[in-house]
């Protein structure tokens, strides 16, 4: 197996990020001035619209656990949750584990991701992840079984926070709405969100509530910053949105 080379966050094909300044969260419990809102990012990896071959490993979730879920008697649907430990098998065609490891907006990352954002308190939680055999086919590249690289962890917001839906012009799917369990239904979008000064409550990482149960990981100019510093492999930080 490939070891990572540390490259630096990279910019989506959806635009350039800004220049990034590393400031502390402010406090919750005094009011912010204009220099203290920081602008949001989406996380994901560098080569999801991008033509060129992906460098790094991706994987898929393989038996994985749920939580027990209630189901509504109005639609008859119900909402699911996985729930640790985080069970994975690697895709083929790849060798290489970045820093971040991803299938869709759910990610798993390395050792030195845990312990730069612990130190930080940015407000994620880290559960164990299982790596599971290969069952691909043994002629492409893949990461070798047994699995003998860095322990990995799948990293989740602990809280998820509201934006504003028409400052963001979201648009609702009524036939996903349902008057019980769903009363608004949004489609997802990861540009030109708005949140409310009031909604952060200085959360580095968040989900957006008006997604759930999407998994996107959002973060505050800040703690992309410091990811970039620290030149963590296969993440990139696209402007989604400000605090205004």
């Amino acid at each position: 197996m490939n070891e990572t080379p540390h490259t630096s966050l990279e910019p989506t094909r959806e635009g350039q990020s800004a220049t990034l300044i590393p400031r502390r969260a402010p406090r919750t419990d005094q009011p912010l001035s204009d220099s203290q809102v920081p602008a949001f990012y989406l996380l994901n990896s560098p080569w999801t619209s991008s033509r060129r071959v992906r460098p790094f490993a991706e994987f898929f979730p393989a038996d994985v656990g749920w939580t027990p879920s209630k189901v509504c008697a109005l639609c008859d649907r119900s909402v699911e949750y996985p729930k640790p430990p985080m069970r994975i098998e690697w895709e083929e065609g790849f060798d290489t584990i970045g820093d971040f490891s991803w299938c869709s907006y759910t990610a798993v990352v390395t050792p030195r991701v845990r312990s730069l954002l612990r130190n930080r308190n940015s407000g994620c939680t880290f559960s164990p992840v299982q790596v599971l055999p290969y069952k691909g086919r043994k002629r492409q590249p893949h990461v070798p079984w047994p699995y003998d690289g860095p322990p990995l962890h799948w990293i989740r917001p602990r809280h998820a926070l509201s934006i504003d839906p028409d400052r963001s012009r979201l648009r609702r799917d009524r036939r996903e709405e349902c008057p019980r369990c769903q009363p608004c239904y949004y489609r997802f979008k990861g540009r030109e969100l708005v949140m409310r000064r009031a909604s952060w409550d200085g959360s580095e990482f968040f989900h957006i509530r008006e997604f759930l149960p999407s998994d996107a990981i959002f973060a505050v100019e800040s703690v992309v910053a410091a990811m970039q510093a620290a030149s963590f492999s296969n993440v990139s930080g696209m402007p989604a949105g400000r605090i205004a």
